[in-house]
């Protein structure tokens, strides 16, 4: 794929909207909130340049995206009136350039071998900023806060690599998005893809477990089983029972060796998922969450059901609801901010899980799915538009490209 001026730049600007590398702009002495400007506008002026109206209003990054804003509005004004709650823009900011950028990108690209192709790009080069990000924020966390573009101060503080996406669960559970990607478009069963696979799979899984993410934990186990299980035949089938039952053996041999690692990483995933209750972290964290969930559905009730604070008033109204953080759970979380209107919310999520299965794409669905149940407002990160985008490219184009005028 031979790359133009506006390849590079459509290619850069999804690299950073993505991974949150705007963060890092300090280092370059410019102010992040430039270079989100610079995004939006850069994505506003290419989507209506390159726009095609069919595959716009076919995408369900636009319906979500659409339907928050205007449901969002009138909630606005109720909560205001009710709670004399404080507006946040960020979240609004955030899936309007989503929306904007994918709606350019598609356009643009209107092929679905020129997508792949840009999907690889965009994959393995985030897999790569990402593992490097990791490595260093492990071995230095102090050092790579301070050259962040943010004030989030206890960044500093935890022993939990995130990144530039600042919360380790979405910054391990992107990385699985792109190993699945790599996996789907880019690998091949030759030798030296199949070892250089076999090493991203490693560094994934590492990294996981550096994060201390037990959603993210779970969603990398499920990818390497479906990995392992979709290249299976007869010699393989004994070669895998043949490792597993030398790893068992390896890891009850070096048991003492594991033990001792856990207690010196309490907050690695493997330790917080194996030592539940015994992890002072790890029952901490489910206890806040077990609570965070019951005061997403108080405030439900609080609201009747009908409505909720919105979009744009949600934080506030938060604050001043609850003191512990936002419900894990998408769910309940939609249901807090919106009441009985997230119901369209999860109509789009049924739509993109049934392309997903037009496309043969629900494994990325299902991981999405771990992801969006055991995380808070994940609807307004780069990794729901990143899939929803995945599943509609290949969904729209494939039907656009058997027939122009059917999607």
């Amino acid at each position: 794929m031979k790359l133009n001026i506006q390849d590079k730049i459509n290619i850069l600007i999804g690299i950073i909207l993505l991974n949150n590398l705007y963060l890092l702009s300090g280092v370059l002495g410019i102010p992040n909130n430039l270079v989100i400007v610079l995004c939006l506008i850069i994505s506003l002026y290419y989507s209506i340049k390159n726009i095609d109206k069919q595959l716009y209003v076919n995408l369900t990054n636009n319906w979500s995206t659409i339907f928050l804003i205007l449901i969002s509005i009138p909630l606005f004004f109720i909560d205001w009136l009710l709670n004399k709650s404080t507006p946040s823009f960020n979240d609004l900011i955030r899936i309007i350039i989503y929306s904007l950028y994918f709606s350019w990108t598609i356009s643009y690209y209107k092929s679905l071998e020129k997508l792949k192709k840009w999907f690889t790009i965009v994959s393995i080069t985030s897999f790569l900023i990402l593992t490097i990000q990791g490595l260093f924020e492990n071995s230095n966390p102090l050092a790579f806060s301070l050259i962040l573009s943010t004030g989030n101060i206890e960044k500093r503080l935890l022993t939990r690599i995130a990144g530039t996406l600042i919360d380790s669960s979405c910054y391990s559970g992107i990385l699985c998005i792109y190993l699945y990607i790599i996996y789907k478009y880019w690998y091949s069963k030759t030798v030296f893809k199949t070892v250089l696979f076999t090493l991203l799979c490693v560094i994934c899984f590492y990294l996981t477990d550096l994060s201390g993410s037990r959603q993210s934990l779970i969603m990398i186990l499920f990818l390497l089983l479906f990995i392992i299980f979709n290249n299976l035949n007869l010699k393989k089938l004994i070669l895998i029972f043949t490792f597993i039952g030398l790893s068992l053996i390896s890891i009850l041999a070096s048991w003492n060796q594991i033990t001792t690692y856990m207690k010196d990483n309490p907050s690695s995933s493997v330790a917080r998922f194996i030592d539940g209750e015994n992890s002072s972290q790890s029952s901490k964290s489910t206890e806040e969450r077990k609570f965070s969930l019951i005061s997403g559905v108080a405030l439900i009730l609080d609201n009747y059901f009908i409505y909720g604070p919105g979009l744009l008033n949600f934080n506030s109204r938060w604050e001043n609801f609850s003191q512990y953080a936002v419900p894990h759970n998408g769910f309940i979380y939609l249901f807090a901010q919106y009441g009985i209107w997230a119901i369209i919310s999860f109509y789009i999520l049924f739509k993109v899980g049934q392309r997903s299965i037009k496309v043969n794409s629900q494994v990325l669905y299902l991981l999405f799915l771990i992801h969006f149940f055991l995380y808070p407002n994940i609807m307004y990160y780069g990794t729901t538009f990143f899939v929803y985008f995945f599943i509609d490219s290949q969904y729209l184009l494939q039907n656009k490209e058997a027939d122009p005028n059917i999607i």
